[in-house]
């Protein structure tokens, strides 16, 4: 357990409760506002460990939105429009499977059901999340987490040498996502505003210098150059290899719950691992917020 100490003396606990990724926080209310101290070892703890829990601190999305903002600007979010909380239209995001008053299933029932990056077919990916636990089923329900350094450590170097060659064409219009997520259809607003991105397999972290994998086969079908067929086995290597348990952290959330992670180099993943055929007993029923970091233009430099 790592001790931060903050400028009023108060001490916040950095506790890694993964091998692979994940950490816990302790003393530190971040429904409150947060001073430089602070905010400096959240994010120190961020860099190191990529996914950071903070256990049974209810949030507002006023509060949550204040939150996210230390870390940086609230990005427009073109595609999860149609899923903003009403009051709060351009910074916080619901994810729920929670029935409508008419008894229809909403259309986030099935978000996050794939291994991805947030927002990896836009041409400056998100730097982060924020999401916070309003509602969590009595089983289940949790978030997967993998860690993309410790994913391209873990290649022979001959493979490093492939994949830092290929960029993935990320399209979400044309992707599987799109056809098998059980949502309306993209209006053309919606299309144009998010067009298909090619971005390095490995890019380099603009703050801590080191190399991830940045590749998720959610939204990708070729890499730029190859044909499909060329693809097919390089993304099914990769897939497997990203996602192997050894590289995991696996969240069961609660109620009050907020997680932070580096969407820079760990992907995540919502398993329907909860009864999702009886959605209309409230014991299933998981309601999140989530806020957008902004990102940069993920790129790969050379080891100095």
């Amino acid at each position: 357990m790592a001790t931060l100490a903050s400028e009023q003396d108060l001490e916040i606990e950095c506790t890694p409760i993964g091998w692979a990724l994940g950490a816990e926080i302790k003393g530190v209310d971040i429904s409150a506002p947060l001073n430089s101290e602070q905010i400096g070892a959240i994010r120190s703890a961020l860099l190191k460990h990529k996914v950071l829990i903070f256990r049974g601190c209810p949030m507002t999305p006023d509060e949550q939105i204040r939150f996210t903002k230390y870390f940086g600007e609230l990005p427009d979010l073109p595609f999860n429009k149609r899923w903003m909380h009403p009051e709060f239209t351009n910074e916080v995001y619901v994810v729920t499977n929670k029935p409508k008053a008419d008894g229809a299933i909403p259309e986030t029932v099935n978000t996050g059901r794939w291994w991805h990056f947030d927002q990896n077919f836009m041409p400056q990916p998100a730097m982060g999340r924020v999401l916070h636990c309003v509602e969590a089923p009595a089983l289940g329900g949790t978030t997967m987490f993998a860690n993309q350094e410790l994913a391209y450590e873990l290649l022979s170097d001959g493979y490093k040498r492939i994949v830092e060659g290929l960029r993935p064409v990320y399209d979400i219009v044309s992707s599987a996502i799109a056809r098998l997520s059980n949502r309306k259809p993209m209006s053309q607003e919606e299309i144009d505003r998010t067009p298909s991105s090619a971005h390095p397999c490995v890019r380099t972290h603009p703050e801590t210098g080191k190399r991830s994998l940045f590749f998720d086969k959610s939204t990708c079908e070729r890499f730029e150059g190859l044909t499909l067929e060329e693809s097919a086995g390089i993304i099914a290597f990769l897939h497997q290899h990203t996602t192997q348990p050894t590289l995991t952290y696996r969240h069961m959330w609660k109620p009050g719950d907020t997680l932070f992670w580096d969407n820079r180099c760990a992907t995540h993943y919502a398993p329907p691992d909860y009864d999702v055929g009886n959605l209309h007993d409230p014991r299933n029923w998981r309601t999140m917020h989530g806020t957008t970091i902004a990102g940069d233009t993920p790129v790969l430099r050379p080891i100095s």
